[in-house]
């Protein structure tokens, strides 16, 4: 989602190859940033309608049932960004931001609000391209697979109230409809989140033990769900305590301390990782059927952001293994999260992510007026609906975000994080 310039670790030297050298390109991250980027367009181009002979049932009852868990993506995305944050702090060995809190929020600024403000002209375009045509069609917004998809963007819902909750970034607190650009609600907690990162979970990482911030940050997280809820749900506020387990993941891989150092080592993340992705997705099935009510989606997401975390330190621990000490072998799921296409659709999954949700709707309103029938229309827009918003991506991300972009990896190059 908020894509960052992968970053260049180099808390210590590092062994790569059969040199040592004291940096490392960690591509892989882009490369599950833009896999979760890409699985979050695949959700919301999907939509239950009946089938008939041109699809067997069973490929939509497995579409179904593989893209129920747009949430998990964006988990993904909240520890990855724990991750990606620490990681300078780390490298400079002071447990504090290079320039300070004000240049680390500028920087966060510049980075995120300019091809966000962008996105919602764009969003704005789109909609009065949908009204125009509106009074040529006969596309009914309260029929039967419009209605579920109000979400994500409806023109026709719009309000000045609305946008100006957008344009203050508090749209992922329950104030509205997410009728403007519904995904758009996770850069707002994102945003939000790396305030408290500067102002509040860093100053206790210095002051105490690393396990301080994590408690906090669930603690908090938790507090807001379980006091206020109503309000504070909307904006997952347990994804502080995920983004603290990214900050953890990255003293982990790369904190000389000796007890970072023997847990890289010691521990089996490989094995941690596989055990505790299919754990986030048993609960969360357990916590659709009636009589597991209890279950909350906290439960589920932390069994994510714990597989998210180990993910992260068992790719790093073997790209920064000497390759000699286990002979020359590169882990497979590293092989293919660093293969070109997959890093490429992470640099640009930041654009991807807040500007596909008008372009879908656009797509599906057009196929409504197609002689297709149900199935027809839902395999041709999940089709269309990928392609185009990769497309629209690669464009935005040239003309809009690539020069913010730019302007970050210099600061990153400089030290500054």
């Amino acid at each position: 989602m908020n894509n960052k310039t992968t970053p260049v670790a180099s808390a210590e030297p590092i062994a790569v190859g059969s040199k040592l050298q004291g940096r490392v390109r960690l591509t892989y991250l882009d490369g599950i940033r833009g896999l979760a980027a890409l699985y979050v367009v695949l959700v919301h181009v999907w939509i239950s309608e009946g089938s008939d002979e041109l699809v067997p049932s069973w490929f939509w009852a497995g579409l179904e049932k593989s893209l129920r868990y747009g949430i998990f993506a964006v988990v993904i995305f909240v520890t990855l960004s724990g991750y990606c944050l620490m990681l300078p702090v780390v490298r400079s060995g002071k447990t504090e931001l290079s320039g300070g809190v004000g240049k680390f929020l500028k920087r966060r600024i510049r980075r995120i609000l300019p091809p966000y403000y962008a996105s919602l002209v764009f969003c704005l375009a789109i909609a009065l391209l949908m009204l125009g045509l509106d009074r040529f069609t006969p596309i009914d917004w309260n029929a039967a697979g419009i209605e579920e998809l109000k979400g994500l963007f409806t023109p026709t819902l719009f309000s000045w109230r609305d946008w100006a909750i957008y344009l203050l970034f508090i749209q992922n607190f329950n104030l509205h409809e997410h009728t403007i650009n519904g995904p758009a609600w996770a850069v707002a907690t994102e945003g939000q989140i790396y305030i408290v990162f500067a102002l509040l979970l860093l100053p206790l990482w210095r002051a105490f033990k690393p396990w301080v911030g994590i408690g906090v940050a669930f603690g908090i997280g938790l507090l807001l769900h379980y006091a206020w809820g109503a309000r504070w749900d909307w904006a997952n506020p347990w994804f502080l305590g995920f983004f603290a387990l990214g900050m953890w993941a990255a003293e982990v891989s790369f904190s000389p301390r000796a007890g970072f150092t023997r847990l890289r080592k010691e521990l089996p993340w490989g094995w941690i990782a596989i055990a505790t992705f299919p754990i986030g997705f048993a609960i969360e099935w357990l916590r659709f059927r009636p009589q597991f009510s209890g279950v909350e989606p906290w439960m589920a997401q932390t069994g994510i952001a714990i597989w998210c975390m180990a993910l992260l330190i068992y790719c790093t621990r073997d790209l920064t293994t000497d390759r000699s000490l286990n002979g020359g072998k590169v882990a497979p799921i590293l092989r293919f999260l660093e293969l070109s296409p997959v890093v490429y659709l992470g640099t640009i999954s930041y654009s991807l992510y807040i500007i596909h949700a008008p372009i879908i709707i656009l797509i599906y309103q057009g196929l409504l007026l197609s002689p297709l029938s149900p199935s027809g229309v839902a395999l041709a827009w999940i089709i269309l609906g990928v392609l185009v918003s990769l497309g629209c991506a690669y464009v935005f991300h040239q003309v809009i975000e690539r020069p913010f972009l730019t302007h970050f990896a210099k600061d990153l190059k400089s030290g500054a994080g």
